[in-house]
């Protein structure tokens, strides 16, 4: 008896530290499957892996779950995105365990959340109805098929068993039946109304579910204690228990049975703050969620960039050369502003610096005034001779204003500076000069924008001015008068 007790402890041992191992394999890690740092750096891109078990569901992970760090720097603004990939296909066992005197109500209900499941399942998943034949072994009634109409057929031959079938046993062939079918998750699926014997599952069951990643759900009409049992199997192997009713058969509930997401790949950007050194550096995921914690690492190198390494070298580029245009705008704007007003660089008056002026064409000034002085006016022709003359504003901001010429020069323009100043947008700041060669008076055009116009055609050369010549000036027009000499 001694013996006995001390081989049961035994193998109770055994057993829980099995049933723990199974647990810790099944808790999700992390992988790194890829480090992108060259394609469009600095951005980098990620590619990591998460499995797990029906424990955990990969789809809460979020960028508020996932950090990184590089060479033990965290980085910040991260973008996470989950691949739309292919899913796996899925493997359900439906078991149909009650008595044959189930009500019709309660076997409507067991039949419909059957049904819920299969309309559910994804395209390429497979599964296959099962009940339990009088001695106890699995009865096919549909095997493993993708086909939604057969398996719905198949559910509604289901029939009740005899009193003496036991549950058990029929809960173990089932695990050996899906240990050997190779996809990713298996489920099995009990359908009872928790008044069949053999709800009893030993531990070597759950330890071989757990082991093969094999969850048992349980759906059944009412709790009993038989029932309490087998939600220990649905606990243990990460599953759980649904009691339906008439508001559960409307619900969908039991969808969550189809799907639980336990594996998935996401792409993980960032904006790396690092420079590229053509060095190794050591890059490291943490992922902290609601359900577990893990963390994985990998290095990637940066290939060394000739110029413009990183984000920063690139705005400040970017700045100086707006800084520079800014710079040469304001210089060309403030040299059409002095220029405009008859002023140099220095902020000297320049007379002679206006528009197309050259020193060519100051030249050529000089020499007509050089010619003009060796003119001379005969005293026979009594029209040119003048002893005072002065200019009328005709039309003009200062209309029948009187500008008496009384020097042997007198200028004409915008600027303050002239002897004659008009305030008028379209004359220059010195758009025009009068000078007296002996007894008459010649206009000039200072090589102004608008030109000068006299007696309505514009003056391409000195002119001697008549008594009531008309001289056009911008939008000014001017009257030249002159009291005439008294000839001896």
């Amino acid at each position: 008896m001694r013996q006995i007790k001390k081989n049961f402890r035994l193998h109770k041992v055994l057993f829980f530290i099995t049933l723990i191992s199974s647990t810790v394999a099944a808790v999700p890690n992390v992988s790194i499957d890829s480090i992108d740092a060259n394609k469009a750096f600095p951005k980098i891109e990620i590619q990591f892996s998460v499995k797990g078990s029906p424990l955990f569901d990969v789809s809460a992970i979020d960028e508020h779950s996932v950090d990184v760090f590089e060479d033990g720097l965290k980085v910040n603004f991260l973008q996470l995105k989950r691949l739309n990939e292919i899913k796996e296909a899925s493997s359900y066992l439906f078991l149909f365990a009650f008595r044959k005197g189930i009500s019709g109500r309660d076997l409507y209900r067991l039949k419909t959340a059957a049904r819920e499941i299969i309309h559910n399942l994804n395209e390429n998943d497979n599964a296959a109805v099962f009940s339990i034949s009088s001695n106890d072994d699995l009865n096919t009634i549909k095997n493993f098929t993708r086909n939604k109409s057969i398996l719905l057929t198949g559910i509604d031959k289901i029939t009740g068993v005899n009193k003496k079938a036991q549950l058990n046993y029929a809960i173990s062939d089932a695990i050996v039946v899906l240990k050997e079918i190779k996809t990713d998750k298996k489920v099995v699926v009990i359908f009872t109304d928790g008044r069949i014997s053999g709800s009893n599952v030993s531990d070597d069951i759950i330890s071989t579910a757990c082991n093969n990643s094999i969850s048992v759900y349980l759906i059944t009409i009412r709790n009993s204690s038989r029932i309490k049992q087998l939600n220990r199997v649905a606990k243990l192997t990460g599953a759980k228990s649904i009691i339906v009713n008439d508001k559960a058969i409307n619900t969908n509930i039991f969808r969550s049975i189809i799907r639980s997401d336990n594996n998935g790949k996401f792409v993980l950007t960032y904006s790396s703050q690092l420079i590229p050194d053509d060095k190794i550096h050591k890059l490291e995921l943490k992922i902290k969620s609601a359900v577990f914690q893990d963390n994985a690492d990998s290095t990637f190198r940066l290939d060394r960039k000739p110029f413009l390494y990183n984000n920063n070298s690139v705005v400040i580029v970017i700045l100086l050369a707006c800084i520079i245009i800014i710079l040469i705008s304001v210089l060309i704007i403030l040299i059409i502003i002095l220029r405009k007003n008859g002023l140099s660089i220095t902020g000297r008056f320049s007379p002679h610096t206006r528009g197309n002026n050259t020193i060519e064409k100051v030249i050529e000034l000089e020499k007509q005034d050089k010619r003009l002085e060796t003119e001379t006016l005969s005293s026979s022709d009594p029209d040119y001779n003048y002893s005072h003359a002065w200019l009328i504003e005709k039309e003009g901001p200062k209309s029948g204003e009187k500008f008496p010429i009384q020097w042997d020069e007198c200028t004409i323009g915008r600027s303050n500076e002239n002897t004659i100043v008009i305030n008028d947008q379209g004359v220059s700041p010195r758009h025009a000069r009068i000078k007296r060669v002996r007894n008459g008076y010649y206009i000039f055009d200072h090589i102004s924008d608008n030109g000068t116009y006299l007696n309505d055609k514009k003056l391409l050369r000195p002119k001697l001015l008549n008594d009531w010549d008309e001289i056009i000036i911008g939008r000014t027009t001017l009257i030249f008068r002159g009291s005439k000499k008294q000839l001896k």
